[in-house]
Parts: C-alpha cells; sequence; structure tokens
C-alpha cells in the first residue's frame, strides 16, 4: 500500500542527519516524490510531502517547500498545523 511504502521511506529518512552532502539523497529523494505525486492516501501524502518539504526547506528551495509542507498539512484533514489531525496519525511537521 501507499501507506506501507511512505512509511518504509519515513524509517529510511534517518540518513538526513547523516550525510554532508545532502544533494546524495537526491535518488531516494526523486522516490519519495514519485510517491506523493501518484497517491491519494492520506497518511502517505502527510508523510512523503513533509519528507519532501523538510529536504528541500534544508537545500534552499524554499518555495518547494513551502507548497509541500502546505499539502502535508492540507492533507491530515486540519487548516492550522497547530490542530491535531482528524484521520491520519500525528505527524510532527
Amino acid at each position: 500500500s501507499d501507506a506501507a511504502q511512505a512509511l518504509h521511506r519515513f524509517l529510511e529518512f534517518g540518513d538526513i542527519d547523516g550525510t554532508d552532502d545532502l544533494h546524495s539523497l537526491e535518488p531516494d529523494v526523486a522516490r519519495i516524490r514519485e510517491l506523493a505525486d501518484r497517491t491519494y492516501n492520506p497518511y502517505a501524502l502527510v508523510t512523503t510531502n513533509y519528507m519532501l518539504g523538510a529536504t528541500w526547506f534544508l537545500t534552499g528551495r524554499f518555495v518547494d517547500a513551502d507548497e509541500r509542507l502546505s499539502i502535508a498539512i492540507a492533507a491530515t484533514g486540519e487548516v492550522s498545523p497547530d490542530d491535531p489531525p482528524s484521520h491520519v496519525p500525528l505527524v510532527l511537521l
């Protein structure tokens, strides 16, 4: 399922903390983006777009990061990132 694939990618996302070159993660980011762009599963939407937003923020792609984080927040079913999600597990954005 898309949710399981998103969780799998999220568990591997820790590599972002252990690399000196974030651009070296581009193959992983491309796979995350592919899933984010095709899924309709709320959990997968939140998780994949969070990962893309975080990565792109750290690499200076602020407009792209804002777009992806906005998608992630919207997929929680709430208007504000301060509101607990109504139909997906809590993910801290």
